[in-house]
């Protein structure tokens, strides 16, 4: 078989690319394996949209990242119509940290940050943050920047989106782990797990971290592993009505030794709600 482009990777970034050469009349196929059917077992490729949670927000301390967000968060809702999934979630998005000494350059920066590039914000601190997220207990001399457009969005929902929308414009979606790429003079030859070959005159790697396996790419890409610490609280029904109320929230501790993201309940496919947390190091 033979295309305009392979895309090889089909998460977020491979599944959006996808599509934007589809609606550019090129002819795609985009690669990737789904989902494994049992995780704890699983040895090949795992990809990081494999979950059902993840923070948006236009709010950052970098104006690059909140320009980029923007532009994202605007077509949120033209690509759940055009994929027929939704996976946005718009319960709000609050960034909190000390408003002086150690630590404070985050949340000040997002602050000059939303102004400058007018976002929609409110700022809270004291009491009033209190009252208005009464479910959380935060010390004295936090700052809340809390934008009402923000929340989270379902990544496995969103890849679905990107992958339909992509194959009703036309798009050929494999389901194979890529294992070698070859350039010739002719244009690419890219061979999958099962055996299969596809032809095409270029090819877009977009695998993520798994970009530096062998037969990939031509030289290994340099990349830098950092380390996250998840976890996952489930929470009754209760507890979860108590909560409904919950923006996402980004935290940077007053000692300004890291940040905590901590997302609202979520029903996972496991029929259980949890509170995902996770911590950067």
């Amino acid at each position: 078989m033979s295309f305009d482009v392979i895309v090889v990777g089909a998460g977020l970034w491979g599944s959006a690319c996808a599509r934007h050469l589809v609606e550019m009349g090129a002819t795609v196929a985009l690669v990737g394996p789904a989902e494994p059917v049992a995780p704890a077992h699983h040895t090949g490729v795992f990809a990081s949209h494999y979950d059902e949670a993840r923070i948006t927000r236009r709010l950052a301390s970098d104006v690059d990242w909140s320009r980029a967000a923007a532009a994202s968060m605007d077509r949120y809702a033209e690509i759940e119509a055009q994929g027929a999934t939704p996976f946005f979630r718009p319960v709000g998005a609050l960034m909190a940290g000390p408003e002086r000494g150690a630590g404070s350059d985050y949340i000040l920066n997002t602050k000059a940050v939303a102004v400058s590039e007018g976002t929609d914000h409110v700022t809270l601190r004291g009491g009033v943050l209190r009252e208005r997220f009464p479910f959380f207990l935060f010390p004295e001399g936090i700052l809340g920047v809390h934008e009402e457009a923000g929340g989270w969005i379902n990544p496995r929902g969103h890849v679905r989106a990107e992958i339909n929308a992509a194959q009703a414009k036309g798009m050929t979606l494999v389901r194979d782990e890529v294992v070698d790429v070859q350039e010739g003079s002719a244009g690419v030859s890219v061979r999958c797990g099962a055996g299969d070959e596809l032809q095409a005159g270029k090819v877009i790697v977009a695998c993520g971290a798994f970009s530096k396996a062998a037969g990939l790419l031509p030289d290994p890409v340099p990349l830098k592993v950092y380390a996250r610490t998840i976890a996952f609280v489930e929470i009754d029904e209760a507890e979860a009505a108590r909560l409904k109320d919950m923006p996402s929230v980004v935290y940077f501790f007053p000692d300004g030794e890291g940040d905590c993201y901590i997302l609202p309940p979520v029903r996972y496919p496991d029929g259980k709600t949890y509170l995902k947390m996770f911590q950067q190091h």
